[in-house]
């Protein structure tokens, strides 16, 4: 049967599977040609508006280059090199340039495989992937999507620099302070929502001052018309 073929038309999970198992028993032309070629299908699916997933094409292209290099290693450097920990390195690159995700796929790897030996290379090839590909572009796959269509999302880099630079005491009211105590007439509630605009009023301990809670100025007004009608 032709390699290729059975790639393309079969199961991707069982093509994933034979070439982390023995890279060796494909051609090195066939793990070359696949790489490339899902590489440039990926590109197409994941950019039209055709729902399609990407997690199983990177597998499948990191471990398809991987294995391609480890069957060169052990060509031209040495018989001893397993082929198979080039492949499953492979994903790991793969899945740290494209997705960013670098604990996430150290953890999947390590545990799906069982391969606890591997565990410090796949750390490496994950940090030396992501370097690379936040060199390149600085957001990953999703995110790059998310900001090509527009979608609300809010980064978590411009959060950081926003809370470091505004403290609580720089957006909070000034003195005197609207609050609501445990007891309070309906007349006064209904006077306090027609003067103040907050959203929220804190209750706080006759006399103490001591915080209690938050009501919410809806919480207000329903109690305040609940009991005038």
């Amino acid at each position: 049967t032709n390699e290729m073929a059975t790639v393309m038309f079969g199961s991707r999970i069982a093509a994933i599977k034979n070439i982390l198992t023995d890279p060796s028993a494909f051609q090195q032309r066939t793990l070359i040609s696949i790489g490339f070629v899902f590489y440039i299908l990926t590109l197409i699916t994941f950019g039209t508006a055709i729902p399609s997933g990407i997690f199983t094409p990177t597998v499948l292209i990191g471990a398809a280059l991987g294995g391609a290099c480890g069957n060169a290693f052990v060509t031209y450097i040495s018989d001893e090199i397993s082929p198979s920990t080039f492949a499953l390195l492979g994903v790991a690159a793969s899945l740290a340039g494209v997705q960013r995700s670098t604990v996430s796929a150290a953890v999947i790897l390590v545990e799906g495989t069982g391969q606890i030996k591997i565990l410090f290379p796949v750390i490496i090839v994950v940090v030396i992937a992501r370097y690379v590909a936040q060199s390149i572009q600085a957001l990953g796959i999703f995110e790059t999507v998310i900001d090509y269509k527009g979608y609300p999302y809010l980064e978590h880099s411009h959060v950081k620099r926003y809370y470091d630079a505004v403290q609580v005491k720089d957006i909070m009211s000034k003195p005197p302070l609207v609050v609501l105590k445990p007891q309070e007439r309906v007349c006064d509630l209904v006077r306090l929502l027609r003067t103040s605009k907050h959203n929220g009023f804190p209750v706080v301990e006759s006399g103490t001052g001591r915080f209690l809670g938050l009501v919410k100025r809806h919480q207000v007004s329903f109690f305040a018309v609940t009991h005038i009608f």
